[in-house]
């Protein structure tokens, strides 16, 4: 007897694709048995629905893939980034411990406002006193005290502004005080060159007063160029006075600090190097 054979259905590629892709997700949906009960759930599914006991998820028991999340760094990177630590810190530590009006800074303004013009009244006083008795006799004298007398009032009264300043922390302070030591020698000179033109002096009391004079711009110009370095180098003079390039404004008390620093002197909040 015969049997009428079906002839095969041809399926394409795409039809076959189609069939593992449906097969695919049905696996998918129900792939995880309880071992419970035996019942078939959801591959996502953390419980059984039908006996609430914990199912173990096989698409999460399966080894994940081996992926290394460390991305190597070079050993001279790390060394830059560790150094840049330690100068944050370092500026930091230096931040919080020379803020503010103390120190040879304190003792500058203790000369500009208070030693150094006593100093510089103390000894017009004397050039009066010997100057007064000796007018007039010599009319050049009297010439004499009048130029010392203008040049000591100016030097006066700009040393007293300036530690002013300095004391009260305006951001313009350190400038006028390198400008102060700057031109201090210079209107020595020009005081000494007015003093020397004077006609009528002595020959001894001329000879003297050049000995004096060249002693006293020996011991003004050191003086003005050891302060000017200080002014220059210092740490608290760099960290104290709030310059707009080199300070940033705390976002808790709004107060200028140094951008270079992780914590704010005033109210030790926590800041970002900028």
């Amino acid at each position: 007897m015969l049997i009428a054979q079906k002839p095969f259905k041809t399926v394409t590629f795409c039809e076959a694709n189609d069939v593992r892709h449906q097969l695919n997700e049905m696996d998918k949906q129900v792939s995880n048995f309880c071992t419970q009960c035996g019942k078939p759930n959801e591959a996502s599914s953390k419980f059984c629905f039908n006996c609430g006991a914990p199912l173990v998820n096989p698409l999460a028991t399966e080894s994940p893939q081996k992926t290394s999340s460390h991305i190597f760094t070079p050993p001279t990177q790390i060394a830059e980034r560790t150094q840049a630590n330690l100068e944050t810190t370092k500026i930091t530590a230096d931040v919080l411990k020379f803020t503010g009006v103390g120190g040879w800074l304190r003792f500058l303004v203790i000369v500009l406002m208070v030693l150094g013009p006593l100093f510089a009244l103390g000894t017009l006083g004397n050039l009066q006193i010997e100057f007064k008795a000796l007018e007039s006799r010599l009319p050049a004298f009297g010439q004499l005290l009048d130029i010392a007398l203008a040049f000591t009032f100016l030097q006066v009264l700009w040393s007293i502004v300036v530690g002013y300043r300095l004391a009260k922390k305006y951001h313009d302070a350190p400038s006028l005080a390198k400008w102060f030591f700057i031109l201090t020698p210079v209107l020595f000179i020009v005081q000494s060159l007015l003093m020397l033109s004077v006609t009528g002096l002595p020959r001894e009391s001329a000879n003297a007063m050049k000995g004096t004079l060249v002693l006293e711009f020996f011991k003004t110009v050191m003086s003005s160029l050891i302060w000017y370095l200080y002014l220059v180098r210092s740490k608290r003079v760099r960290y104290t006075y709030p310059d707009p390039i080199t300070h940033v404004h705390c976002p808790d008390c709004r107060q200028l600090v140094y951008s270079q620093s992780a914590t704010c002197p005033h109210c030790r909040a926590k800041l970002i190097p900028q």
